[in-house]
């Protein structure tokens, strides 16, 4: 998913503007290091939206863009932390032209990332363009 970058103050302008609903950053910040800039995607596929708004219909509290490695860049597309849910939106091009994470190296990588957080205790759920409307809130209660 692609995304702009956003200043602190901007992401809090937004939020305050009510035009950012349900995300909250909580990604864990390298010491030491300069934090990077907060990253939204510049539009949410129907998919992703459809998951979210199931979440917010039962109140359940998430986060979007979670990095949940406090050394690897590795992030969720929405995540429950409070429960270790992670739910995968899989954004694959039905137009026949590959996109970034079908080919070799971003797959290897998607892989990668999934069972390192099956390793630290997270649940991982993915969805497609044809499989979102799946997903059933009640698998998180």
């Amino acid at each position: 998913m692609k995304g702009i970058r956003l200043t602190e103050a901007q992401l809090n302008r937004l939020k305050a503007e009510g035009k950012i609903r349900g995300w909250k950053d909580t990604s864990p910040k390298p010491k030491g290091k300069k934090p990077d800039k907060v990253q939204m995607p510049s539009s949410v596929p129907e998919g992703l939206l459809y998951i979210m708004r199931q979440l917010e219909a039962e109140k359940i509290p998430y986060v979007t863009e979670h990095r949940f490695h406090p050394v690897r860049r590795f992030r969720f597309d929405v995540a429950i932390p409070a429960k270790m849910v992670a739910i995968e939106y899989e954004g694959l091009v039905a137009t026949g032209k590959k996109g970034g994470h079908q080919t070799k190296t971003h797959y290897t990588k998607d892989c990668e990332k999934y069972n390192l957080a099956v390793e630290m205790g997270w649940r991982v759920y993915r969805y497609t363009s044809w499989n979102y409307k799946t997903f059933n809130v009640n698998i998180l209660k």
